[in-house]
């Protein structure tokens, strides 16, 4: 999945003629904790510390590989790499205040490493935009979809859309237009959406959404060929999607061949 992250981040920044920067973050070697029953931990020994702190120098080396693999593949000019030493869940929000764009792995946007509890801290505390790769997604050039329902997660993740657009043969806005009739609300205007398109510079087609939820949004991308969905995140209570599912949840936790973009 690391692979596909670098080359989905690289491929975008060479498209749009941007910088591009990658990082990777280690816990603290001497930091660490060696779990050794139900409640109890102890502190690593001299050795063991050597060892971790061999095995992430190890991995700092694969990673850099890894990037500068994908930077050579998409051409990309203007790249950089560096690898951090700290808690995962203050090393990527920090980071991020410095970046228009956070690309990660879904690994890491389903909790399942190290740097899964950064994601929502980046996601919601510091408000921004994340891509989590899909590894067999079609060529970045292609379509880009966007979900709208004229929210203000939505309307986020539509600007973080525009912004790269440029990198995409077409643009297709996605839409539920039986749930929008029930809001009746003038920034649910799909047909002023497409204006503020327009005026951007960027020419869009609606696409009406059968199914409500992410599947229907993600069914809808797959037929149109997408490498991208964005949408937005969490447009209900934390509750609401734990107990019931949402949108949000299965934008993220899908298999399907389409990278997603989030935005709170």
């Amino acid at each position: 999945e690391e692979t596909s992250v670098a080359n989905l981040a690289a491929d975008l920044a060479g498209r749009l003629d941007t910088h591009a920067h990658a990082m990777t973050a280690w816990p603290d070697p001497a930091a660490t904790l060696m779990w050794i029953g139900p409640g109890a931990a102890a502190s690593l020994g001299p050795s063991a510390i050597a060892s971790v702190a061999q095995a992430q120098k190890e991995g700092e080396e694969t990673a850099r590989k890894t990037w500068e693999q994908a930077v050579r593949k998409a051409g990309l000019k203007q790249a950089s790499f560096s690898a951090l030493v700290g808690a995962g869940e203050l090393v990527l929000p920090g980071a991020s205040t410095f970046a228009d764009l956070v690309v990660v792995s879904r690994r890491i946007a389903r909790n399942q490493c190290v740097l899964g509890p950064a994601f929502e801290r980046t996601l919601m505390g510091r408000r921004s935009p994340i891509l989590i790769a899909s590894p067999n997604a079609p060529s970045t050039g292609q379509t880009l979809a966007i979900a709208f329902d004229g929210g203000e997660q939505a309307w986020n993740a539509a600007r973080a859309a525009a912004a790269m657009a440029g990198a995409f043969e077409s643009v297709i806005v996605l839409q539920n237009s039986s749930a929008i009739e029930l809001m009746r609300q003038p920034q649910s205007d799909i047909g002023r959406f497409l204006e503020w398109l327009n005026r951007r510079g960027i020419k869009a087609e609606a696409v009406n959404v059968n199914h409500k939820g992410g599947d229907g949004l993600l069914d809808a991308a797959i037929t149109a060929k997408a490498s991208v969905l964005a949408a937005g995140a969490y447009g209900h209570s934390r509750a609401q999607q734990f107990m019931f599912g949402g949108t949000t949840r299965q934008l993220i936790h899908h298999d399907a061949p389409v990278s997603v973009l989030l935005s709170h």
